[in-house]
């Protein structure tokens, strides 16, 4: 069993649809007006607090998250489609950081935040038609999406570390023998102590640590529920 609780991944959020350069041509409209449509936003990249998420493992390889970008506008006064947002499941606890600063902290199930917004869509050449300009030849193109380095930090409860770490020593990962002492003056550290030696597979000097903290495992998980 291998526990991830830091990640770094890129985000890109989806570019804005183009404006539409068009005119009608029709039979009963032989000098018809411009009719470029708009283009669409393109997508958020959303971050979601999934309970089916236990840690970060899937980011080792999932580095790229790309949302869709905006449909371009059409003639006829036809706007683009908006992108989609990406929706990126992250496990409860997690704490989003962009340049070394806390930008978010998604602490319960279904939390959600965008850490990168789509680009805006351009304008059509319909938008841009006036008294004195009566066939404008004028568009502007969609905006970039937002894109960004995250690094992801999972803050886990102790009470969870705890079953995390039971877990483990029933799954015969490390084994708890003749455990003794107490959780001592500063359980979080020893319990933080002891997952660090488990993720490296230090497994003898895991029982050791693990030995000394969880004396009172049973007791300690039922109080926590």
């Amino acid at each position: 069993m291998s526990f991830t609780d830091r990640a770094q991944i890129h985000v890109q959020a989806g570019r804005g649809g183009n404006g539409c350069l068009s005119f009608r041509r029709e039979a009963h409209s032989p000098k018809g007006g411009p009719d470029g449509g708009n283009g669409g936003r393109g997508g958020d990249v959303v971050l979601v607090a999934d309970e089916q998420m236990i840690d970060l493992t899937q980011f080792r390889h999932a580095v790229h998250h790309k949302a869709t970008v905006g449909g371009d506008g059409e003639g006829r006064n036809k706007h683009g489609r908006n992108g989609g947002d990406l929706e990126v499941s992250v496990p409860p606890g997690t704490r989003v950081f962009r340049d070394d600063e806390e930008i978010a902290v998604l602490g319960a199930v279904g939390d959600r935040v965008s850490v990168a917004r789509g680009g805006g869509g351009g304008v059509g050449n319909r938008a841009f038609r006036s008294s004195t300009q009566r066939a404008p030849r004028i568009t502007v193109p969609g905006e970039d999406g937002e894109g960004t380095w995250l690094v992801l930090e999972m803050r886990l409860p102790e009470f969870k570390i705890n079953k995390l770490l039971f877990d483990l020593h029933e799954r015969g990962l490390v084994r708890i023998v003749n455990p003794g002492g107490n959780l001592g003056e500063n359980p979080s550290l020893q319990l933080q102590r002891a997952r660090a030696l488990v993720e490296k597979q230090k497994l003898q000097e895991a029982q050791e640590e693990l030995r000394r903290i969880l004396k009172d495992q049973p007791r300690h998980l039922d109080a926590n529920k």
